[in-house]
């Protein structure tokens, strides 16, 4: 079989040059390394076209003809002529190495026989007896140890892939089709390893549909078959309680022991579910529930009798173009509120949410398609807890959990991507001195140097920063921001809460938004603030006005209220990018909502915003931009934004955006939108604005969170950008005759 395929091979017409004796061909030979012109791509191919040494050579090319001679040495002089392979090349660098085989098309089968074996690498073996080619061929019927996954966008093709068996692999072997070819449509395929990868890109023009399999190979080429099942261990046996009702009612269930929990009745530390907030101050079961997880000793989980199977996956399709987006896929069958998820591949994402007063990870392995059963998909994060936010650092391939305690902050972390969560956990509470009076509370969390994250909390008053190791030690805080007087006094900004973080740890940059409160005319008005720290700056700057909507005499920002800031980072201009939800000036039961992107200059620190970076801007006549198929007269509404950067420098914030019914009624539905720093916004000259139109993400209808005339609706969802080329954002599903009643987490892909 060929180590190298190509997508498309062009007709190339090759000069007769290269002399035309054994001689001359075989020092030709002996002169073109192509396993030196494979430089750093992850590529099979052997040292020399027509074998190993002269003497050999010499040997092999005795029966070929004059003109089988001739081909032979064009062909070589093609592959002289072979760039060095550049690792983000690898493909095209195939595509050249299979052309040169044109040239030895039509030589004599005694030649082919005596060089080749019979098989030239132009013919490939010809047909069999199947729909493909001779060669490896792909699983059946779910008869393979590997799961592949694969998506597509303008530029190429991500890949992605589980086993459920071990086995010695040592590279991997992407088999390529054409469906539309001739004789099958078996292309080049690519050998690439080690064997313990688990995700592969390919850069594909636009416009094109092709199917995979992969295979893993051994050390000598051969198939791996498994060896052994793959297993898995349940993480709620082995504790003194897994649920509310394990405990006394005057006691919480928290990492498996049943403890007493203060609280503050008139602060903003809760209780969990079912529990109330006594004068004693501490919390006290109310109800009872059934718990979501049984205890028991921990159970291997396996498919069963071990039947070894080969290292094959099945066939898969993409195409490259616009991408598009998943069907929605609901998140097991429990209602959930405020749902994070973190992305690691085309296969494979972690969803978090609170589900029966607990905060729970549903780890997909499948690209969503097992969220669906809880069974395969749910592990409990902790035994109780509220607020979860999740990070995961490429480096370390650890996932992070933050998530409220108490009157603290919890932080936990997994290997395995959530699917366990071990037994280790750090407090961040603070000290008790007998009146509960202090909390630590809101945290966000995002991955940084050296496998550790970075934490950000509201300390009482102050915005503050940690630094959690792997081994779950956190360092010194560092405050970020200390609240002035709500009076107005000093800096006119006080009660930070609803922190964000986003990090770019390469390039030591941290961007750290809240909102705050100010004194605006006489009334307490809330805005969205950012800190920043880099390498040149040693501590975090002063917070400045992420919403900083020119309004002359105000200081900036505007008197509408802004919350529920959402930052990440471009990792190609290393711009801070940030969305936000803000109330416009409207009438009616509950004010209209909408959301705004800002973008953060690097030269002077700031964050620049405005009106014509409203999801809702509209044109002179006054068309929605974003949303075309909108009449002019409909009161669009739009909450929950959420911004996230995928490797290629792609922006893209997702919403749930609605029209507003005479009656108030709001029917919610995700979207999505591309950022583009080079666009131009209309009306102006000004560079940075989307990539019209939004586009809807599902049918699925979303939560409406709405809960007052003068208050900005809270998230009801979150996106990821994978390291590859995908998103996934998890929303909240509403349900009832309004959209009012939280029911299941649900998550979109795109593409």
């Amino acid at each position: 079989m060929r180590a190298l395929l190509g997508v498309a091979v062009a007709a190339t017409v090759f000069s007769a040059c290269g002399g035309g004796t054994a001689g001359t061909i075989c020092t030709q030979n002996d002169q073109v390394d192509l396993s030196a012109k494979a430089g750093a791509c992850m590529v099979s191919v052997p040292a020399h076209y027509l074998g190993g040494t002269k003497d050999i050579c010499l040997s092999a090319v005795k029966p070929c003809s004059d003109g089988d001679q001739k081909a032979l040495g064009s062909a070589l002089d093609c592959l002289a002529a072979l760039p060095v392979c550049s690792a983000d090349d690898t493909y095209g660098w195939a595509l050249k190495k299979v052309a040169c085989n044109k040239a030895i098309q039509g030589i004599s089968p005694a030649c082919a026989s005596s060089v080749f074996g019979g098989v030239t690498p132009s013919d490939d073996a010809g047909f069999d007896a199947g729909i493909f080619d001779a060669g490896r061929q792909p699983a059946r019927d779910g008869g393979g140890a590997v799961d592949l996954f694969a998506a597509g966008d303008e530029t190429g093709v991500s890949f992605a892939w589980t086993v459920s068996q071990t086995g010695p692999v040592a590279t991997w072997e992407l088999d390529v089709f054409d469906p539309q070819g001739n004789d099958g449509g078996r292309l080049p395929e690519v050998t690439f390893g080690p064997g313990g990868r688990r995700t592969f890109d390919l850069s594909l023009a636009a416009g094109l549909t092709r199917t995979f399999f992969i295979a893993g190979l051994d050390a000598d080429g051969g198939q791996v078959s498994g060896e052994a099942p793959m297993m898995t261990m349940m993480s709620d046996a082995g504790l003194e309680c897994v649920r509310a009702t394990d405990c006394a009612p005057e006691k919480v269930c928290s990492l498996g022991k049943c403890v007493v929990e203060s609280c503050q009745p008139a602060g903003a530390v809760t209780c969990p579910a079912t529990y109330q907030c006594l004068p004693d101050k501490t919390c006290h079961r109310q109800s009872s529930d059934g718990g979501m997880f049984d205890a028991g000793r921990p159970m291997p989980v396996d498919s069963g009798v071990f039947v070894p199977r080969p290292f094959l996956s099945e066939l898969v399709g993409a195409s490259t173009g616009m991408p598009g987006f998943s069907a929605a896929i609901p998140v097991g069958g429990y209602v959930s509120k405020r749902p994070d998820v973190v992305a690691f591949d085309t296969a494979r994402a972690l969803v978090a949410a609170e589900q029966e007063g607990l905060p729970v990870g549903h780890l997909s392995q499948r690209r969503g398609l097992d969220l669906v059963d809880d069974a395969v998909s749910a592990s409990p994060i902790d035994t109780t807890g509220s607020k979860v936010h999740l990070a995961w650092d490429p480096a370390s391939d650890l996932v992070y959990a933050c998530y409220n305690v108490g009157r603290g902050v919890r932080v936990r972390r997994s290997t395995d991507h959530g699917r366990t969560w071990g037994t280790d956990a750090v407090d961040i509470a603070p000290v008790d001195d007998g009146g509960f009076s202090s909390s630590i509370q809101d945290c966000d969390i995002a991955a940084w140097k050296g496998g550790s994250a970075l934490l950000v909390t509201i300390d009482d008053d102050s915005l503050v920063v940690r630094t959690v190791s792997q081994a779950l030690s956190v360092g010194a805080p560092e405050v970020a921001f200390i609240s002035g007087p709500a009076d107005g006094g000093g800096g006119n900004l006080y009660q930070p809460r609803h922190p964000a973080i986003a990090t770019l740890p390469a390039d030591s940059i941290v961007h750290v938004g809240f909102t705050g409160s100010r004194v605006l005319g006489g009334l307490s008005d809330t805005e969205v603030y950012g800190v920043y720290r880099d390498s040149t700056t040693g501590t975090f700057l002063s917070p400045t006005l992420i919403s900083n909507l020119f309004n002359p005499g105000a200081g900036g920002g505007n008197g509408l209220p802004q919350d529920y800031v959402s930052l990440t980072i471009d990792p190609k201009t290393k711009r801070g990018f940030a969305a936000y939800s803000s109330l416009v000036a409207g009438s009616g039961a509950t004010s209209p909502s909408t959301a705004y992107v800002a973008s953060f200059n690097p030269t002077n620190k700031t964050w620049i915003a405005g009106e014509p970076l409203s999801l809702t801007y509209k044109s002179p006549q006054s068309q929605y931009y974003l949303f075309p198929d909108r009449q002019p007269s409909d009161l669009v509404e739009i909450v929950s934004p959420s911004v996230a950067a995928l490797p290629s420098g792609t922006l893209v914030v997702t919403f749930a955006a609605g029209v507003r019914s005479p009656g108030g009624d709001l029917d919610l539905r995700m979207y999505l939108a591309k950022f583009d720093f080079s666009a131009q916004v209309p009306q102006g000259t000004a560079k940075g604005w989307f990539v019209p139109p939004a586009q809807k993400m599902s049918e699925v209808r979303v939560l409406d969170p709405r809960s007052g005339s003068n208050v900005v609706p809270a998230p009801v969802s979150a996106c990821s950008a994978d390291s590859q080329r995908s998103v996934y954002t998890t929303f909240i599903e509403g349900v009832g005759q309004f959209g009012e009643i939280e029911n299941r987490a649900t998550v979109v892909t795109r593409p």
